[in-house]
């Protein structure tokens, strides 16, 4: 039986014309952050989405993981999928940026966000979510990891086949099945994953 190496492998902001007063005020970045912040409490979800996605990086301002959590929150549960992407990831990071334990850290909250991400069409979503899943862990679970790779090469991603087969050829779903796998690492390989082509047999 293969190792399922492939699983558990481990603002821009455009000005309007305004003076070079008005820059100089963009440029601040306190005064920005505060600006954005209130586009987003006023119902822009895009602008929570990215006021998130820049708490959580440490763009412009020191990260600040609780506000990070709570505008991807809102932005999920607005709709805009790539924000529950980048929410499970501040769940599934251990540390902080400065290398301290993070109080964010929790698997289960970050694959229901990967899910969430991954069926709203952000395809690096399936694939995170089923690597996190697919990890040794309390958490393990490769029937999720299945799932959301299934729906990822339904999507039309080339590494969630091959992932997927994997899968199939482990058969850690009850038994193996070697010809759904090779199916999937064909229409893996015929999608440029080279990888996959490598398992195809002879």
């Amino acid at each position: 039986m293969r190792q399922l190496a492939g699983i558990i492998a481990a603002g821009l902001v455009v000005f309007g014309a305004g003076g070079a007063a008005a820059q100089d005020q963009f440029r601040d970045g306190s005064n920005y952050m505060a600006q954005r912040d209130a586009a987003c409490l006023g119902g822009d979800l895009e602008a929570c989405a990215r006021q998130g996605q820049t708490y959580f990086a440490g763009l412009r301002t020191p990260q600040d993981l609780t506000k990070a959590a709570r505008f991807l929150g809102l932005a999920c549960r607005g709709g805009v999928a790539s924000a529950c992407h980048e929410l499970g990831q501040l769940h599934v990071s251990e540390t902080t940026r400065d290398g301290a334990p993070s109080s964010f850290h929790n698997i289960p909250t970050a694959l229901r966000n990967f899910e969430l991400a991954c069926t709203g069409g952000i395809a690096d979503a399936c694939l995170t979510g089923a690597r996190a899943a697919a990890v040794p862990s309390q958490h393990r679970d490769f029937v999720l990891a299945a799932r959301l790779l299934d729906t990822g090469c339904s999507a039309g991603s080339a590494q969630a086949c091959g992932m997927l087969g994997q899968i199939h050829e482990a058969g850690v779903l009850g038994s193996a099945d070697m010809a759904e796998a090779v199916r999937l690492y064909r229409r893996a390989c015929q999608a440029g994953d080279q990888d996959a082509c490598s398992r195809l047999p002879g």
